[in-house]
């Protein structure tokens, strides 16, 4: 409606400026990573370095927090970004290891640290452009909040965990793509732009939540996967797309890895509106068989009858006519 359109257009005006000087300055020093000597293409898309290791852009402490906050604890909770920008030049300032951590579930592979950093009051819808097609989200929301909020407007953003308590950041800090990634794309497609707090307290605001939303380097793709190691993501804009008018899934029963195989290798080839093509071994509540292919189609829904048509006519020819339909 109106008023929802209106706040879009508010939003996005306020989010839609020039590169600020903190994002050209960290496109510099990725060039500055590969060109130490500034001979590929010197002058072209960034402001033209002045003498050595000095650029027009300013002076390196620009953005940062000007007060060392209080001894750093081991646990936090900050509530804002100005306070996580503190907390960032206050563990570069004693020089601690700082971890990051959402909603845990992917924290394992992450070295223990005795300080961390929990996102959980980053969170928040911040904004829904349906007819824009892309939401705002902080990065602590997890992602039922999301999807329970989007579904009000019939749309969702294609993403699916196993754990409730997946967070928006930590998915995208992981790369934690499922298996709608087949029809929809990973989260380096579904990510427009993103607000990072670098670990020296500065801000970075990297891409645009519009069609040409990229000038110079496609930042929001480095931070993607990973792991929280070169800053903190604060704030997701996300694609949205439509909330699919019909899911089915078909599951298939294998009695071998070999056919299970097999079945997979041809049923790929009619995945059109297919979200998912999985294939599982021992889990839970699919059946006694040893293996078990889900094939789940999502669209209309004349195509998606139309695709289980086709998945079933390649089952008969295996004599496989024990399908669950859910």
């Amino acid at each position: 409606d109106l008023e929802v359109r209106t706040k879009a257009e508010e939003w996005l005006n306020s989010h839609i400026d020039q590169q600020s000087k903190d994002e050209i300055r960290a496109m510099l020093e990725i060039k500055g990573v590969f060109d130490p000597r500034n001979i590929l293409n010197p002058g072209k898309v960034f402001p033209k370095i002045q003498g050595k290791g000095e650029r027009e852009i300013g002076d390196r402490d620009q953005g940062l927090v000007s007060q060392i906050p209080d001894k750093l604890q081991p646990q936090k909770y900050p509530r804002s970004e100005e306070q996580v920008r503190e907390i960032f030049q206050q563990a570069a300032y004693e020089k601690l290891p700082l971890g990051i951590r959402g909603g845990g579930t992917k924290s394992s592979p992450i070295p223990n640290v005795e300080h961390i950093l929990f996102t959980n009051n980053l969170g928040g819808v911040n904004n829904i452009a349906p007819e824009d097609l892309f939401v705002n989200v902080g990065a602590g929301t997890t992602i039922d909040e999301l999807q329970n909020e989007l579904a009000d407007h019939n749309m969702w953003v294609p993403i699916i965990s196993p754990w409730q308590n997946s967070t928006i950041g930590g998915m995208v800090a992981a790369n934690f793509n499922g298996p709608l990634r087949m029809r929809y794309g990973g989260f380096r497609d579904l990510v427009l732009a993103m607000n990072v707090i670098l670990p020296d307290g500065r801000l970075l605001r990297a891409g645009r939540p519009v069609v040409k939303n990229v000038a110079g380097y496609d930042l929001p793709k480095l931070f993607v996967g990973s792991h929280g190691t070169l800053g903190l993501i604060h704030e997701l804009t996300l694609k949205l797309a439509p909330l699919p008018r019909r899911r089915t899934s078909l599951i298939v029963p294998a009695e071998s890895l070999e056919l299970a195989l097999k079945l997979g290798t041809q049923l790929v080839q009619v995945c059109l509106v297919a979200s998912a093509l999985l294939l599982c071994s021992g889990c839970e509540n699919l059946g006694d068989a040893a293996y078990h292919l889900v094939y789940t189609a999502e669209g209309y829904p004349e195509n998606v009858s139309a695709e289980l048509s086709q998945v079933r006519s390649i089952l008969d020819t295996h004599g496989i006519n024990r399908v669950e339909q859910i």
